[in-house]
């Protein structure tokens, strides 16, 4: 059986395809095109052929690749002529930065984001000389990023990442269904803001309406709801052209975020929060900036205290905890007793854990006897 037509009609995807092959001087495979748009090559071909035919000069050539076996062969590429290839000189410590961010969006794999980074690499490989690109590709093992807590899994998520970021960028409302942490699900309409990247995985800010028509230009300082995490959606449609929104004019992300202390937006009042540490921490506590408002002072005795200003004291609990005995928390009293608190609840599970060990550790001594 051959494959299935595809999410696309072939109107659409003929306007993809004519993005996909813009940039590159040698021409994308057809293989990789199949690949994407999900069709058999054949669809391909004839796709391109409605490009020639609606004025548009498709050059069919062949170059070596490494094909799905590993093995390198010739193999088909479809090549756009008459588009303007403007040079590109990079330096070679410009190539590695170019490398550098490719591999720090490694974790992103399976989201339209990382196959944009990976279409921008290969074009500024096809503008390097090709003695230089043995060279250039030997690069991959010189910046290694190592993502700490975990990634998330974006490779059953293409098509709504895609849709969510074209909401993004032409200001469309979207029809949506998501889960919640709780697992109750959550639909309706929402008009994206923009896409956030925490902790190596994408979320979305905006407004939610009950209706497609209710959207309209809100009101200075409308509060903004919390973020949606990406891989919770699982569905996501956009609504009509007709249907596009303004988001606030006076919306900053960078101010939406400053309250928190991650992801999450809380809507109260800012207080102070002091954290103390203790002297055997103080080169990894001044090392970083962990919040735009932070103030740091180092005591006499060479322990630090961080100062921040938030108005959610979620995931700082956890941040604390994972000082271990090093952070002492002096304000707000509410979030050492949420700090108490969960040392307590994790001190009572493991003296549990330890209690059942005893217990059969003596029937097993008993059995013996």
């Amino acid at each position: 059986m051959g494959r299935s037509r595809g999410r696309y009609t072939q109107t659409a995807r003929c306007f993809r395809l004519l993005e996909r092959l813009r940039g590159y001087r040698e021409g994308v495979l057809i293989r990789e095109l199949a690949d994407e748009f999900q069709v058999h090559e054949d669809q391909i071909y004839s796709d391109l052929d409605a490009l020639t035919l609606g004025g548009y000069s498709v050059q069919l050539d062949t170059r070596m690749a490494e094909g799905p076996s590993g093995k390198t062969r010739k193999m088909a590429t479809a090549i756009l002529l008459g588009e303007s290839h403007g040079s590109i000189i990079i330096t070679r410590e410009e190539r590695y930065s170019v490398l550098a961010v490719r591999r720090v969006f490694d974790v992103l794999k399976g989201s339209p984001f990382y196959r944009d980074v990976q279409a921008v690499f290969t074009k500024i490989m096809q503008e390097i000389p090709s003695g230089d690109r043995e060279e250039y590709a030997s690069w991959g093992e010189r910046f290694v990023y190592v993502p700490d807590g975990g990634t998330k899994d974006y490779s059953d998520k293409g098509e709504l990442l895609q849709a969510l970021r074209t909401a993004v960028l032409y200001r469309r409302v979207v029809r949506y269904v998501y889960t919640q942490a709780s697992g109750r699900e959550q639909r309706g309409f929402l008009a994206p803001y923009a896409i956030v990247l925490y902790r190596h995985g994408l979320y979305v800010v905006g407004r939610y309406v009950k209706r497609p028509e209710d959207v309209r230009t809100p009101a200075p300082g409308e509060k903004v709801k919390p973020p949606l995490a990406a891989e919770r959606f699982s569905e996501v449609e956009l609504v009509s052209a007709r249907r596009s929104f303004e988001p606030p004019r006076d919306l900053k992300l960078e101010e939406l975020f400053q309250g928190a202390f991650g992801i999450i937006v809380g809507t109260g009042e800012p207080q102070r929060v002091v954290i103390e540490f203790g002297r055997t921490k103080r080169t990894h506590v001044l090392a970083r900036t962990w919040h735009p408002t932070q103030k740091v002072q180092t005591l006499a005795d060479g322990r630090v205290r961080l100062e921040l200003v938030l108005n959610d004291l979620t995931e700082i609990v956890s941040w604390v905890l994972s000082w271990g005995p090093h952070a002492r928390v002096l304000e707000p009293p509410a979030l050492r007793e949420k700090v108490v608190r969960e040392l307590a609840d994790a001190a009572e599970w493991y003296e549990q854990q330890r209690a059942l060990a005893r217990e059969r550790a003596g029937d097993d001594g008993s059995s013996g006897c």
